[in-house]
């Protein structure tokens, strides 16, 4: 690489470098056309991100109210009954310090999950985020998508 000395008047110089006209840089449509790439990658990136988030809300939601099975089935040793079971301190607990929906708060957890239970049955089912259906147990053993607590046969039936 060359320097040319440019004198110009009265004694001021500017350097110049002969090979400036060969250089090149990115054009403005090129810089362009990789900050659009970027973007929709960027876009692409945090959709995949929501979904595994609901993905993971899901399984926890289900996790926890599969554990609800063996609260129910304590709370029956107890007393050979499941009335009341929601009101029951265990089973409250687990649902408040497992599930962040709930907030710490019973009756928002309550307005969210349907708990119903009586002498010889009971059910649980709470929404899933990711698949727009519920995940419901009961006492007659099923624990699974699709169905919903219903209130005369306190079992999950088809939604």
């Amino acid at each position: 690489m060359s320097v040319v000395i440019i004198k110009k008047g009265k004694g001021r110089s500017i350097l110049k470098n002969k090979n400036m006209k060969n250089q090149k840089g990115f054009t403005l449509i090129e810089l362009m056309v990789v900050i659009a790439i970027i973007g929709i990658l960027a876009a692409l990136t945090v959709t995949s991100w929501n979904i595994y988030q609901r993905r993971a809300e899901d399984a926890e939601r289900t996790v926890i109210i599969s554990q609800t099975r063996n609260i129910a089935e304590e709370y029956w040793l107890q007393g050979r009954t499941y009335e009341d079971l929601e009101d029951y301190g265990a089973f409250q607990n687990l649902l408040l310090n497992g599930l962040d929906i709930c907030e710490g708060n019973w009756d928002t957890c309550a307005d969210l999950i349907e708990v119903y239970s009586e002498r010889e049955n009971y059910c649980v089912s709470i929404p899933l985020t990711g698949t727009e259906t519920n995940f419901c147990v009961d006492s007659e053993g099923f624990a699974g998508t699709g169905k919903i607590c219903d209130e005369g046969t306190v079992s999950c039936q088809d939604e």
